[in-house]
């Protein structure tokens, strides 16, 4: 039963949407002994995975039809029919969000029926609520389709020249493909990191050159602005006055293109971030903490692994530590793959970091103690933890009982780790090895009881920048799929 399409639509719906369907299904089987109601209300205790085993359709048919021959046919029927009534309701209730759409319908069935006076008075009001809209793509499409409809009436069913609906249906047309472009060409630019030209979007150049225009409304020019941010060089001037802009008129866009606008931002602080630079990091994690309070992080309560750690490590570089714990758990239940692994891992880098931070040991051995206790599947899963624990080893020598041999030990054994997994010649077993071999000279030089000055400052350095080098793999690995 649970693959079937029925089975599949209703189990899209939020538990608290069920009692208006079945007030919509109601209303259109008259009464309550309707075996449509009936079938409804015996699939909806098995909502939303209806995998029980029980459920099967002589189960169904019984509830619909008490006391009747088990009919297959009838029964098949009977779930078209409420297939129906649902999809209508899905129709109705995507009509009642869109008063554009419904006032559109309107202006078509006047013009259908030529009632000139009630076509331009219902025409004038849905410009005018118009006005108020959302601004975006679907405001857009909107005043084109009803300037459509005032062109084609005036100009060819009442046979007027009317220049003015024609500049205003010109001009709506030249916003709509200019924005729409812009748009699908910065979305698909962003998912696939590759810049679109007019090969794969004709008219862009055309686009372009209009939205930088006077004639351009204020939202297609900041898209392309944003466009010329994403596909120039580093330009932070432009970045913070685009962020200031989409701080302040978010409020009056429409919800895509708000979240394109946020997910643009976020792709070109990316890079930056990875050099592990202020003030990018910290831009970074307003937008993050942004984004997940307006809820347009989140697509259909999904969150990938790597973009719940982009948040975790982000929030750990700016040290906010509470921000991180509430986190990860109040998002942890939108990790649909990779769920265990993920949290162990951004479990352990909230220890480690904080603990790094604030001088806290006892938060080192919390962390070590997850490492041993999680039991280690996949090779990037074991790289972070392991790579971890040598810096705890490393971070804390000469606070901790370890002796030199064993911290030297568990280095080699991380090296012997790598290449016997195959990726030692990789770019990133190549990285690695690199900074066990400075996390070696670290522990060497911890435990001599002299070192010269200068030697010891030049290692240092060098040691710092591996480091740095090292958070930037961790950066780029968790910020690739933004």
């Amino acid at each position: 039963m649970h693959s079937t399409k029925l089975a599949r639509t209703i189990g899209a719906f939020a538990t608290d949407e069920l009692k208006a369907v079945r007030k919509a299904i109601l209303q259109k089987a008259r009464h309550r002994d309707s075996p449509v109601v009936k079938l409804w209300d015996a699939l909806v205790p098995f909502h939303p995975e209806f995998d029980d085993e029980q459920l099967d359709l002589k189960y169904l048919f019984r509830k619909a039809y008490r006391g009747e021959e088990y009919e297959p046919q009838k029964l098949r029927n009977l779930m078209t029919t409420l297939q129906q009534y649902i999809e209508q309701y899905l129709i109705d209730a995507e009509l009642q969000a869109q008063p554009q759409a419904q006032q559109f319908l309107l202006v078509q069935a006047l013009h259908r029926r030529r009632r000139t006076g009630a076509f331009e008075r219902a025409l004038n009001d849905g410009l005018k609520k118009l006005e108020s809209a959302p601004d975006g793509l679907l405001k857009l499409q909107a005043r084109l389709a009803l300037l459509h409809e005032r062109y084609f009436f005036d100009n060819i069913q009442k046979n007027e020249q009317r220049t003015e609906d024609l500049h205003q249906l010109a001009q709506a047309l030249n916003e709509m493909l200019a924005h729409q472009l812009l748009i699908y060409g910065i979305d698909r630019s962003v998912r696939r990191m590759t810049l679109p030209d007019d090969t794969t979007f004709l008219g862009l150049k055309e686009a372009l050159s209009f939205a930088s225009s006077d004639e351009a409304p204020e939202l297609l020019t900041f898209f392309q602005q944003l466009w010329r941010l994403y596909t120039g060089g580093v330009n932070d001037a432009l970045f913070l006055k685009l962020k200031t802009t989409f701080f302040i008129g978010y409020g009056s866009w429409g919800e895509f293109e708000v979240s394109l606008a946020l997910k643009t931002l976020i792709s070109y602080l990316a890079p930056l971030v990875a050099g592990n630079k202020e003030p990018y990091i910290s831009q970074l994690f307003e937008l993050f903490q942004f984004g997940y309070a307006q809820e347009l992080i989140v697509v259909d309560n999904q969150l990938t692994a790597t973009r719940f750690l982009n948040s975790v490590v982000t929030g750990l570089m700016v040290r906010k530590f509470d921000w991180v714990e509430q986190f990860i758990d109040s998002h942890a239940v939108y990790l649909l793959k990779d769920k265990a692994e993920t949290l162990t891992l951004a479990q352990v880098y909230l220890l480690y970091y904080k603990g790094w931070h604030t001088n806290a040991p006892d938060l080192f051995d919390k962390a070590l103690e997850i490492m041993r206790s999680t039991p280690h599947d996949g090779w990037f899963f074991k790289l972070r933890l392991r790579m971890l624990e040598v810096r705890i080893f490393c971070d804390t020598y000469g606070a901790r009982g370890h002796s030199v041999s064993f911290v030297l030990d568990r280095i080699s054994s991380f090296r012997r780790f790598i290449d016997r997994s195959g990726n030692g010649e990789t770019a990133v077993g190549q990285r690695y090895k690199k900074c066990l071999g400075y996390c070696r000279q670290v522990i060497k030089m911890k435990s001599l009881p002299y070192v010269d000055p200068l030697r010891k400052k030049g290692l240092t350095d060098e040691i710092m920048a591996e480091q740095h080098l090292m958070l930037k793999d961790w950066l780029l690995y968790h910020l690739d799929k933004l």
